[in-house]
């Protein structure tokens, strides 16, 4: 008998939209991995299948559950610790792991876990007449883990805010490497013409490439610099810092610990404690901190985000559960930016922005600190963007990396606009 995990939201995973918008929350980028990938790392287990909301079907893989089987379920929002391995493997049908009394794992067999899937596959065809019928907001689906025997366990950290990615950032680069277990450092290689510290926590994939004049600084934390990755001349990182497979370092770059550029990313100017998914560009200079950046999203030359306030009190944010501001608790907040948003050149963002998705930042002022998605955001005012224009931006921008928009994209797309205007659940 196979063991196979199922990753599962629970409600509060609308506290992380806009960029839970697009893609499920385990496919949320948080040091070097995705949070699914730490669990396939740590328990070892490479079969994996989720639930998925509506709007992202037939985007992302969500395997249909074969009986006879065992499924670890795990809460997306908690990131797990190496060393909560044994307790789930411990795990007998039945059994499960909570924290602070929210289940985080839970094993079922088979016929249960198919008969979950049955009840979520009703909410995904609800969701096919509700379109159909031109509606917009649509209600979540919550799992049922009736009769489960927990054990309380927090080998890991429960996420709340979407500001626990890039606050905990740092210290997550500094897991993953534990986890991925890289062999190859900076002492392996052949020509240093340039200036380094501490070169056995640098470590370098396979046709990565290092220009003249870089300064790699690891004396605070690891340096990852995935394969084909490019750090160019005159670059600055210190860590703890990762370069995601195929992302560029630009010219004379800034880059902070607690930053993340995922894969296929170009960063720039100065960066300090940001996460960038992938496929998102900030290629010249100005100011991103304390951040989340999401995918095709490209940051305008000169734009500075705020991520501290003048006088020095915690920041507010935008909080999609319930439509006000909500304070972060943290003195140092920046922007959230979801897929396919832009910002022109010498754009200014205030603390604790958020925008949505394919929403385009052309003012010479601050915009609003909640920017919804398919903004078009001018001098004059917020005006709605196009659909078809902004489809037809997102076209040219994925074939520049050689990918194409799906039908099921295409769809996904389709319903974020028609509930630009307020929040997709309710």
């Amino acid at each position: 008998m196979g063991v196979h995990l199922c990753f599962f939201e629970d409600h509060k995973v609308v506290r992380f939209y806009p960029l839970a918008l697009t893609r499920p929350l385990d496919q949320m980028r948080m040091g070097i991995l995705t949070l699914a990938e730490k669990w396939e790392y740590i328990l070892d287990i490479h079969h994996a299948t989720r639930t998925i909301r509506p709007w992202l079907k037939d985007i992302f893989d969500a395997d249909e559950p074969v009986p006879g089987e065992d499924y670890i379920w795990i809460n997306s929002r908690f990131v797990p610790h190496y060393k909560i391995a044994p307790e789930v493997a411990g795990l007998q049908t039945g059994q499960g792991l909570t924290c602070n009394g929210v289940p985080i794992v839970v094993r079922l067999d088979g016929d249960r876990t198919v008969r979950e899937f049955k009840k979520l596959q009703q909410w995904v065809h609800g969701f096919e007449e509700h379109l159909a019928n031109g509606d917009s907001a649509y209600p979540f689906q919550t799992i049922s883990f009736d009769g489960v025997n927990y054990t309380e366990s927090c080998n890991g950290l429960l996420l709340e805010h979407p500001w626990d990615l890039f606050h905990h950032n740092a210290s997550q680069i500094e897991a993953d490497i534990r986890l991925i277990r890289p062999t190859r450092t900076l002492n392996h290689w052949p020509l240093k013409n340039f200036f380094y510290v501490n070169a056995d926590d640098v470590y370098v994939g396979s046709g990565a490439k290092l220009d003249p004049g870089i300064v790699l600084d690891a004396s605070e934390g690891p340096i990852f610099i995935g394969p084909g990755a490019h750090i160019m001349a005159g670059a600055l990182i210190k860590g703890p810092v990762a370069v995601c497979m195929n992302s560029t370092i630009r010219m004379g770059a800034k880059i902070y610990g607690g930053t993340t550029a995922g894969p296929y990313c170009k960063l720039g100017g100065e960066v300090s404690t940001a996460i960038f998914q992938s496929y998102s560009n900030k290629a010249h200079d100005g100011y991103i901190g304390n951040s989340l950046i999401g995918e095709w999203v490209n940051i305008g030359a000169d734009t500075n985000n705020s991520n501290l306030k003048n006088n020095y009190s915690s920041v507010k944010v935008y909080d999609w559960e319930s439509g006000e501001l909500k304070d972060s608790g943290l003195q140092f907040c920046g922007l959230f930016m979801a897929d396919h948003s832009k910002t022109a050149i010498n754009s200014m963002l205030n603390s604790g922005t958020v925008c949505g998705v394919s929403s385009s930042v052309l003012t010479n002022n601050f915009p609003p600190k909640y920017i919804p998605s398919y903004a078009w955001v001018t001098d004059t005012g917020i005006d709605v963007f196009d659909y078809e224009k902004a489809i037809d931006t997102a076209k040219v921008v994925m074939s520049r990396r050689g990918i194409s928009i799906t039908p099921a994209y295409r769809t996904m797309l389709k319903y974020l606009f028609k509930v630009r205007d307020g929040r997709p659940v309710r």
